[in-house]
């Protein structure tokens, strides 16, 4: 159609284009009248600039006249008080006052004295708003501290800091006048020597009216400048970021803009970027541009009317109806019919258009048949993926679900709305190593692909096994686009190869480690052991008269024995340790970390201790007695065979003598072990040989400077080694058991003896006593030591029982402990906490538990007389002591300052080498002697 909408906009695009060339030859006569008017402009515009700069020298020259008659007189010197410092703030106050009058009588804004050092000493400044405040430094020798005064009616106040930022305009000095800032004020400030030294600081503020006091016969805008500061007048909306970024940028040091050019000053100050900016307005074009716009609107008009015709028919002719043509064409293909266009002249554009729209439509013609084969074959490949057996899963690059198929959903019993847009981690087990998904990765990123088996996890929480096939699957660029997961379900395969597994590795009967697992583990053990560097242990057990049992019962009854023994066996050993059958009647047990032999003895008399129970067959009961070899790693072999072989040969030793019992293997390479064995077995003999004895150390009150008491330690002399220290046999009792008969000899023998030094020697003695936390607990304890008292007939109060601190660590029994020991002081006995500090030291128990003695250990008071922390330390414990209403022995003293040190802190008791060793009981009345001479004189 002729006067089709396309018709339209062709044609007002003709006229467009007429007219748009019209007024480009318009610009072309109005930039050159323009020309001539802007040298006009730049003309006024350096003028300007001259003018500025001469009127910003003289504000610099008036600010250095003000100050250079203010330097000269001598009440602005500082003053000289060196060594009185109340007398220089009072001066320097003053002198803050002289220039608070000064900038009323001068019209400055702020003046400063600073001394030879630069430093500031007093200031005067009028503020915003007119407020005045005037400040002095208040520390001229020291750290930098002022005074200030806001005004006459309002206090003063001390600060590091001055208000309004006006520390920062403490410059070094200039030869002449510069521009500085605070937080949020510009300053024009100028530098004079005073007299002694000094240097006076001085200057105006730079405000909107002062700005426009230097252009007062400058009938255009000005700003000044300096950083993110401006003052100014004129400029509130007109003068832009980008034109300033535009002036920053220019060489000439102008910028013109709309109607007015923009011109800067920039003035070199130290520490600042400065400039002044100022406009002259453009002079108007007048009637020139006026009748040229007249004549373009003329011009407009003709060709209007001359040209619309001839354009219209044209357009119709060459454009229009050619489009008309492939616009139907176009609409075809859009209704799916691929039909080809002719009567177009091949050589015009819009032929050759629509050549191109031909072979368009042949290409989309072949296009739509690849496509119907392609879709075939998509279909056939859904068809393949939604019936296959094997879980099928599409993820994207994040791990999140696309697509499962239906058999995904057979196995794991997810739908696939169930897990669309989940994480595939949903099916991973957390009995999965971390390594195997680290192993997935890895190969995913350098293959492409990664085969293996996965634990997943069913919907209703059960596992089971998959072998899983993952690819990467690439876009038309190649790069990487989804994962594909290809899943078979093994959980079968797998069930049979645990029962396989099982059947290899356990005993049919028992269900234990066979022999070839259990010397597996007993080699991973040796391995550790090896690497961590301590022992392994191998206990080989064998049960006694087993095969009369299989003889005259039978072997079903053999076999329900060995099923009872090891279930036995497993009700003692730990978790860490291994249980294993080896043969029919022969049982072996891997501890893999051994740290002392007495675990391994404690451990191998539980394992016989099962035995002493008998077993029950059918309606017999029969008695089985086990014998147990012992080989250790590394002593006895370095390779798990060497080992059973080495703990059997010592159990056929013991089996021999047809009897219950164990032995270690070569017992000369396990002398530490036979070592331990011989002291226990030693230990139970020797309170019946009479080969423990009591030593006693003196206890010294400080301040009676007398022997008031002693501690009784026992000793033990063992037949061919001599005196055995405590903490080698203590510890050893205290696991048999055998502390129970000693603590009570002890206790007995120590009461006996100080009764007997009381009547002897006339003396109230006092005599302390460690007990064992397992006698404390005796049901009859309080009963063993109130007879044993009324016995001897002990001074009441005189017997003092020393306990530590583990002893409150058994929470379970702290209100039977505190019952006891409530007994035991309702009839005179008192208590002390031995050690104090090196066990638990938890303060409560100190309030809760009746005790009455605190005994700082030795290891507080080595070093009181050469380290002060130490020395603190003992202090802080007396002090603490005494606010519970406690007494205080020290312990370990071995030196007169410790002695001196001990009593200035308040301590009651010492004991220690400087007062006496620990000696029999036959010595100690001469050591009461002496210090009863010494008090004496």
């Amino acid at each position: 159609m002729f006067f089709s909408r396309l018709h339209h906009k062709l044609l007002l695009l003709w006229l467009l284009s007429l007219a748009g060339a019209l007024m480009f030859v318009g610009l072309i006569f109005t930039l050159m009248l323009g020309h001539t008017r802007e040298q006009q402009s730049l003309h006024e515009l350096e003028q300007a600039r001259h003018f500025l700069a001469g009127r910003w020298d003289t504000a610099r020259q008036a600010v250095e006249e003000q100050l250079d008659q203010l330097a000269g007189q001598s009440e602005l010197a500082l003053p000289d008080s060196p060594g009185n410092n109340e007398r220089l703030e009072t001066e320097l106050e003053l002198l803050a006052l002289r220039l608070l009058r000064r900038l009323e009588t001068r019209g400055l804004d702020y003046l400063a004295i600073h001394d030879e050092r630069g430093q500031l000493q007093a200031m005067a400044c009028r503020c915003q708003g007119g407020d005045r405040l005037y400040a002095y430094n208040t520390k001229p020798l020291g750290r930098t501290g002022f005074r200030i005064r806001p005004s006459d009616d309002e206090p003063s106040y001390q600060s590091h800091f001055l208000p309004y930022d006006l520390l920062r305009l403490s410059l070094p000095s200039h030869s002449e006048p510069v521009i500085a800032r605070t937080r949020d004020q510009l300053y024009l400030l100028g530098w004079q020597d005073v007299p002694g030294g000094s240097r006076l600081q001085g200057g105006v503020k730079l405000s909107d009216d002062t700005v426009g006091h230097l252009a007062h016969r400058l009938e255009y805008p000005v700003l000044l400048q300096a950083e993110e500061l401006s003052v100014g007048q004129g400029f509130e909306s007109r003068l832009s970021l980008q034109r300033l970024q535009q002036l920053e940028r220019s060489q000439q040091g102008w910028v013109g803009a709309d109607d007015e050019y923009y011109g800067a000053i920039t003035f070199a100050e130290p520490g600042i970027e400065a400039r002044l900016i100022f406009a002259v307005p453009v002079k108007g074009l007048g009637h020139e541009l006026e009748t040229l716009g007249q004549s373009m609107l003329v011009l407009l008009l003709l060709a209007l009317v001359g040209f619309t015709p001839l354009g219209g028919w044209f357009i119709s002719r060459v454009i229009t109806r050619p489009l008309g043509k492939l616009s139907l064409a176009v609409q075809n293909l859009k209704e799916g019919n691929y039909q080809r266009i002719e009567g177009f002249d091949q050589k015009s554009d819009l032929g050759r258009l629509a050549s191109s729209f031909n072979t368009m439509v042949t290409a989309l013609n072949e296009r739509e048949e690849a496509l119907r084969d392609s879709s075939r074959e998509l279909r056939q490949l859904s068809a393949a993926l939604e019936q296959s057996p094997a879980c099928i899963i599409i993820t994207d690059l994040q791990g999140i679900i696309q697509y499962v198929n239906p058999g995904f959903c057979r196995v794991t019993g997810y739908s696939a709305a169930d897990v669309k847009g989940r994480p595939v981690s949903l099916l991973k087990s957390s009995s999965t190593h971390a390594d195997t998904f680290g192993q997935l990765w890895s190969s995913l990123s350098s293959k492409g692909e990664w085969h293996g088996e996965l634990l997943n996890q069913r919907k209703n929480g059960e596992q089971f096994w998959v072998a899983a096939t993952i690819s990467v699957l690439r876009d038309e660029q190649g790069q990487p686009d989804r994962y594909l997961a290809i899943e078979e379900d093994i959980s079968l395969r797998k069930s049979y190869e645990e029962q396989l597994f099982h059947r290899s590795n356990y005993d049919a009967l028992t269900d234990l480690p066979n022999r070839e697992l259990i010397q597996d583990r007993l080699q991973q053990a040796i391995e550790m052991a090896e690497a961590q560097q301590h022992q392994v242990a191998v206990l080989f057990i064998n049960l006694l008269q087993f095969r009369r049992v299989n003889e005259v019962q039978g072997h079903q009854a053999g076999d329900t024995l060995l099923c009872q023994a090891a279930q036995r066996l497993q009700q003692v050993h730990s978790p860490l340790e291994s249980l294993g059958r080896i043969g029919s009647d022969e049982f072996v047990v891997v501890v893999p970390e051994v740290t002392r032999m007495q675990a391994v003895e404690n451990l191998t008399r539980c394992l016989l201790q099962q035995f002493d129970v008998p077993f029950q067959l059918s309606d017999t009961e029969v008695r089985v007695a086990a014998c147990i070899g012992i080989a250790l790693y590394p002593d006895d072999g370095l390779r798990a065979d060497m080992l059973l072989r080495h703990a059997d040969a010592a159990m056929q030793q013991v089996r021999m003598r047809k009897e219950a019992g164990y032995c270690f293997f070569m017992e000369e390479m396990n002398e530490h072990a036979r070592h331990s064995l011989e002291m226990e077995q030693a230990l139970h003999d020797a309170l019946e040989r009479n080969e423990f004895v009591l030593w006693y150390q003196p206890l010294l009150d400080l301040k009676t400077r007398r022997i008031t008491g002693v501690e009784a330690l026992v000793r033990w002399h063992r037949p061919g080694y001599g005196l055995v220290p405590p903490d080698e046999f203590i510890p050893r009792a205290e696991e048999s058991g055998q502390i129970l008969p000693l603590g009570h000899w002890v206790l007995a023998e120590a009461i006996r003896q100080a009764a007997s030094w009381q009547r002897q020697m006339g003396l109230k003695l006092n005599i302390a006593v460690n007990i064992s936390p397992r006698q404390i607990q005796q049901p009859d304890f309080v009963q063993q030591v109130k007879q044993l008292l009324i016995i001897h007939e002990l001074t009441p109060g005189s017997l003092e029982l020393e306990i530590t601190e583990s002893i409150f660590l058994d929470v379970e029994a702290e209100g039977r402990t505190i019952e006891t020991l409530k007994q035991l002081r309702s009839f005179g006995v008192r208590l002390s906490i031995d050690d104090f500090g090196t066990g638990f030291s938890a303060l409560g128990y100190l309030k809760r538990f009746p005790v009455d003695i605190l005994k700082i250990d030795r290891q507080f008071v080595r070093d009181i007389h050469m380290d002060q922390d130490a020395a603190t330390l003992c202090q802080a414990i007396i002090w603490m002591a005494r606010g519970l209403h406690m007494e205080v022995i020290a312990e370990g003293v071995e030196l007169e300052e410790q002695l001196d040190i001990l009593a200035e802190s308040g301590a009651d008791v010492v004991q220690g080498y400087y007062i006496a060793k620990p000696q029999p009981a036959e010595c100690l009345p001469q050591i009461f002697e002496r210090y009863e001479d010494r008090k004496a004189i």
